[in-house]
């Protein structure tokens, strides 16, 4: 969640889209800003932005976040407030399924998302895939994790965990090693 400069000009000129270089696409957005409508509805922009932000730090507690609490410094993603509220929406021994970003087991910024899945449910698993094989219809280097959680506020003692894999049929293979009752 960030303000995009170049996404914002070229509502009013195509051309920075086009532009070769970061110095012609800077000098695009400087003469676009030069107009007072456009550089009041930039400023509008970024205050929105700002603002949004803000009103993610109040209501949530995990996004964003180092193990400690502590503010991480890096951009929040819009998917970290929705994995926090399926979190804290589950009623005891309530389950989730979602389909997140690889960012909640690999990223800085989810540190604090991923202690409160650990804390607060039974993290039963953390399967990654890389879309090479165009699992979805989203860009093939693009990568999501599929996680499966049940609120228990005794937290997760074992998680059954895979990551950048390539395609799901190891996932019905009956010697695979998260399959057995074990680990379920």
């Amino acid at each position: 969640m960030q303000p995009y400069a170049k996404e914002f000009f070229a509502t009013f000129d195509l051309r920075v889209l086009d532009a070769p270089t970061k110095k012609e696409r800077t000098e695009v957005e400087k003469r676009l800003s030069e107009d007072p409508l456009v550089s009041k509805a930039f400023s509008a922009y970024v205050s929105e932005v700002d603002s949004y932000k803000r009103l993610l730090d109040r209501l949530f507690q995990s996004i964003n976040r180092t193990a400690k609490g502590a503010p991480s410094g890096a951009a929040v993603d819009l998917w970290q407030p929705f994995a926090e509220r399926d979190c804290l929406l589950l009623q005891p021994h309530g389950r989730v399924g979602i389909l997140l970003p690889s960012a909640f087991h690999a990223n800085q910024s989810a540190t604090g998302l991923r202690e409160l899945f650990l804390t607060k449910t039974r993290l039963a698993k953390c399967f990654s895939f890389e879309n090479q094989k165009a699992l979805f219809d989203i860009h093939r280097s693009f990568k999501f994790a599929t996680v499966v959680a049940e609120r228990d506020d005794g937290g997760t003692k074992r998680v059954s965990c895979a990551f950048y894999r390539h395609d799901l049929e190891w996932l019905a293979a009956p010697t695979t090693r998260w399959n057995t009752r074990e680990n379920s």
